[in-house]
């Protein structure tokens, strides 16, 4: 979609400049059209799965991404988000030098968590960096409702100070507030081994459902989270599991709300990332303080 160069104002700041490569979004929008049409051919084979919302909403974030006034709003919400944390912190924007197809940042220095430098830093420091990524990606979601949905190794760095810096904010999800309690209380139910209330905030709030066997399909998301609860959460990849409890929704007709495939997504990555660093982290114990707030 873009590049990304290293510069200088005149001023002597160091900074980055994002550019969308020409003609991009032109291709994109054709291509969303051309997707449109798959939508209401596929839509007539698989209605159950809302296959044209799915194809909308995702060219919708694909234009966004190419649209870099979007990037920069996303930079200063996230920014007066996180004003009272000064260890986790974003890109200050030139907004004398952006508009929609190039965007200049504030260039920060530091290594990628998944660096040889970051690899061999002390148990400590590295978990230390690693309860800094959770409780952003946790206070995004389950707090702001606000979240970065593409925040992987290049997305991040970690400065010798001990900060971490977010960036490339093209990709992001909102939730309101209904959305958010909804996450929160699903999650709280899922670290708490609450398998029933598990399956009725994904029932209660899926777009379609056709299930011919209510009972069946709860006692199966159940057994499924009691068997997670016994084995210990730190022992599990939360947001894997989570994408198996997708599975048993499919078998059963059950719809999940997009938001919460966006949620996945956002907690899968950010867990991955983390566990690298610190094996036994558990996102679920890490989000139980917000949780029980929310």
């Amino acid at each position: 979609i873009g590049q990304v160069h290293r510069a200088t104002t005149r001023d002597g700041d160091p900074v980055i400049i994002k550019v969308v490569k020409p003609g991009i979004p032109a291709i994109l929008r054709r291509d969303a059209k051309l997707l449109a049409l798959a939508g209401w051919t596929l839509e007539l084979v698989f209605p159950q799965y809302g296959p044209r919302r799915i194809i909308r909403e995702f060219a919708d974030y694909t234009l966004r991404e190419v649209d870099l006034r979007r990037e920069a709003d996303n930079a200063e919400t996230f920014a007066a988000n996180f004003a009272d944390e000064p260890d986790i912190v974003f890109p200050a924007i030139y907004r004398e030098f952006s508009g929609e197809r190039v965007l200049t940042m504030e260039f920060f220095d530091g290594q990628r968590p998944d660096s040889k430098k970051v690899q061999a830093m002390s148990h400590e420091d590295r978990e230390r960096l690693v309860d800094l990524g959770a409780e952003a990606i946790i206070r995004m979601i389950y707090k702001d409702g606000f979240f970065h949905a593409d925040l992987h190794p290049g997305n991040m760095r970690f400065e010798p100070n001990g900060r971490i810096v977010l960036f490339d904010l093209g990709l992001v999800a909102e939730l309101g507030e209904r959305d958010r309690l909804v996450n929160a209380q699903l999650l709280f139910a899922f670290a708490t081994g609450d398998g029933k209330t598990v399956a009725r905030c994904f029932f209660e709030n899926a777009p379609h459902t056709a299930t011919p066997d209510y009972d069946a399909y709860e006692a199966e998301i159940s057994a499924f989270v009691e068997r997670l609860r016994r084995r210990g959460l730190g022992n599990v990849q939360l947001a894997l599991e989570i994408g198996r409890i997708f599975d048993i929704l499919r078998r059963h007709h059950i719809q999940a709300r997009s938001h919460m495939t966006m949620v996945n997504l956002a907690l899968a990555t950010a867990e991955g990332l983390g566990k690298r660093l610190a094996p036994d982290l558990s996102l679920a114990d890490e989000a139980l303080p917000y949780l029980a707030e929310a």
